[in-house]
């Protein structure tokens, strides 16, 4: 069976290594591969950037509140006083009208039963079905404790 040098196999992946090099130096206007891939990479992130921003936007739009406002009453895991508590004046459908407040804990509880929840954790073996990597550095905790995500 006849072989190849090793060197062959080095040339072809440096023509290529050239091209691109050159092509990228080119693409980017730049003096040095460097400058180029610093173009490439901060135009990337513009984008990236520029878009998550744009949807933020329209959800924020979506909610009437801010994200940050939105983000923290996911983390409350609660709702607006006036749903609970009701509030003086309330019009029907507010929350100010007799048996028409919201009995959040007891609707927790249901909803954490439904999906399968322990106290408002979703245990490690959804996250694994799902797809979703747990453990130290992913941001989800594992065990079987109910503690918050680690990041």
């Amino acid at each position: 069976m006849p072989t190849l040098s090793p060197d062959v196999g080095a040339q072809s992946e440096t023509t290529s290594s050239l091209a691109l090099r050159a092509h990228l130096l080119k693409a980017t206007r730049s003096q040095d591969l460097d400058e180029a891939f610093e173009k490439v990479l901060s135009e990337y992130l513009e984008l990236k950037i520029a878009a998550l921003q744009e949807t933020t936007d329209r959800l924020e739009e979506k909610w009437g509140m801010e994200f940050s406002t939105f983000k923290q009453r996911l983390a409350d895991d609660d709702l607006p006083a006036r749903f609970v508590e009701g509030e003086d004046g309330a019009m029907p459908g507010q929350g100010g009208v007799e048996g028409s407040l919201v009995e959040l804990e007891e609707m927790k509880a249901e909803y954490y039963d439904v999906r399968g929840w322990v106290d408002g954790v979703v245990p490690d073996e959804k996250l694994t079905e799902l797809g979703i990597d747990v453990g130290p550095g992913t941001g989800v905790s594992t065990g079987d404790s109910a503690a918050p995500a680690d990041d």
